[in-house]
């Protein structure tokens, strides 16, 4: 057989299609573990409370130990900015580069690019099944 872009895009979406099967596959077979190591976690953390300590420890078996975890959402982005900006508490943001304003201001300006910044374009293919085409004909 020899290869031709139908071909290979058939074969690549077929592929996909195999892999998100599996996938899905996984994620329903994973999910009774999932929730019975939380209900484990659960147990763990309401005896933690109960006997006010910090965790166990089960010699030749293994250790659970309580913690925390942060969860953060802003719901004013203006207040924050000034608040950060007035108590000098930059560092209270994450840096990166908004890569859709960037290209939204390059394509602006004539592909300029912002001092301090270096930036690479990698070029990719990218495969899209056809609208009326179904699963079942790419196997």
């Amino acid at each position: 057989m020899s290869l031709t872009a139908d071909v290979v895009i058939g074969k690549y979406i077929a592929l996909r299609d195999k892999r998100s099967a599996l996938k899905k596959s996984y994620v329903e077979a994973d999910a009774p573990f999932v929730a019975a190591m939380a209900k484990c976690e659960a147990w763990l953390l309401a005896q933690c409370n109960a006997l006010g300590t910090t965790g166990f420890s089960v010699k030749g078996l293994g250790t659970a130990t309580k913690g925390k975890t942060m969860n953060v959402t802003c719901k004013d982005w203006v207040a924050f900015e000034k608040f950060a900006k007035e108590k000098d508490q930059l560092a209270l943001f994450e840096r990166r580069i908004a890569r859709s304003v960037l290209q939204a201001y390059m394509d602006a300006h004539n592909s300029e690019i912002p001092p301090g910044l270096d930036v690479m374009f990698e070029q990719t293919m990218t495969v899209s099944r056809a609208p009326n085409q179904h699963k079942e004909l790419s196997e």
